[in-house]
């Protein structure tokens, strides 16, 4: 999500950028609930699907809502611990290339004008709930960021786990 260019309050490209990570069982598409709030202040917001979920999800994209089985691997919690770790490296990479590749050129669509939107100097994250605490290891891992911001970010997956086995 870009903001509107708006020079008179110093809002122009390129755009400082925040790297959102979704909650869990939802998708990177739910970032639109605060996009207005960062673009107001001239901030554009990127994110993307952390494994099984939205664009990810081994069913193929088709909503925004998960099962909360489909992440959680009550069968082998190895493999639900490797999937939060694949969170944290796709975050590390995305973050990673956006501050160390070419600057992203992506308007006009499909091939740009030369001009970058983003500004990888000015780099950030955000995260609601399960996406922010797989950004605090991003945050502790990462040299790239200049900021960022925690939202009810915490609790034991494994009580999240035994949570998801339990039948209504």
């Amino acid at each position: 999500a870009l903001p509107a260019e708006d020079p008179a309050h110093g809002i122009a490209p390129p755009y400082p950028v925040v790297v959102y990570q979704h909650a869990f069982t939802t998708c990177k598409e739910t970032l639109i609930a605060v996009a207005d709030t960062f673009a107001r202040f001239g901030i554009a917001l990127v994110g993307i699907d952390m494994v099984m979920h939205g664009s990810r999800h081994p069913d193929g994209p088709g909503g925004c809502t998960l099962d909360a089985g489909a992440f959680f691997d009550t069968g082998n919690f190895v493999r639900t611990t490797d999937r939060v770790r694949q969170a944290v490296v796709d975050i590390l990479a995305f973050v990673r290339a956006l501050r160390h590749g070419a600057p992203p050129d992506i308007l006009p669509a499909p091939d740009g004008d030369g001009v970058s939107e983003l500004d990888p100097g000015r780099l950030a994250i955000a995260g609601q709930s399960m996406g922010a605490s797989v950004l605090m290891n991003v945050l502790a891992l990462s040299h790239d960021l200049g900021a960022g911001l925690i939202n009810v970010g915490g609790g034991v997956f494994t009580n999240l786990m035994l949570a998801s086995m339990v039948d209504d």
